[in-house]
C-alpha cells in the first residue's frame, strides 16, 4: 500500500523529444514560442475535443499554460499565459497536488544540477 501512495504521488512526467514525436512537437512549439529551457514537464495535459490543453513547468522556474488547436498539421498554440513557478505554487494551495509539483520542482533541480 505505500508503494501505490507514494507512486500516485511522484512528480510530473517529463518533456523528451527522443522519446516521443508528440514530445518533440511540442517541444519544437514551445521553443517557437520564445521559451528558453532546457528541462520541461507536463503539469496538466487536457484532451478535448476542439482543442488540447496544456502546462508545463520550464526548468524550475516558469509555468506556461497554452491551449493547442485540433486538426492541423502544424501545432500552434492560442491563449498562452505565463507565470513564475512561485506564483504557481502559491496559487495552487495545499494538497496532493501541491506535493506532486514539489516533487516535480525537486526532480526539475536535480537534472538542471546534473546538466540534463
Amino acid at each position: 500500500m505505500v508503494s501505490r501512495l507514494t507512486n500516485r504521488l511522484e512528480g510530473h512526467p517529463r518533456l523528451q523529444a527522443e522519446n516521443s514525436e508528440q514530445d518533440a512537437a511540442l517541444l519544437e512549439l514551445v521553443r517557437s514560442l520564445g521559451v528558453a529551457g532546457s528541462v520541461f514537464h507536463i503539469l496538466n495535459e487536457v484532451l478535448e475535443q476542439g482543442e488540447d490543453l496544456y502546462t508545463l513547468l520550464c526548468d524550475d522556474q516558469l509555468v506556461i499554460s497554452f491551449e493547442v488547436p485540433r486538426g492541423q498539421r502544424s501545432l500552434q498554440a492560442k491563449e498562452f499565459v505565463e507565470v513564475s513557478a512561485t506564483e504557481y505554487r502559491h496559487k495552487m494551495g495545499q494538497g496532493k497536488n501541491r506535493i506532486r509539483l514539489d516533487e516535480t520542482l525537486k526532480n526539475a533541480r536535480a537534472l538542471l544540477a546534473g546538466g540534463a
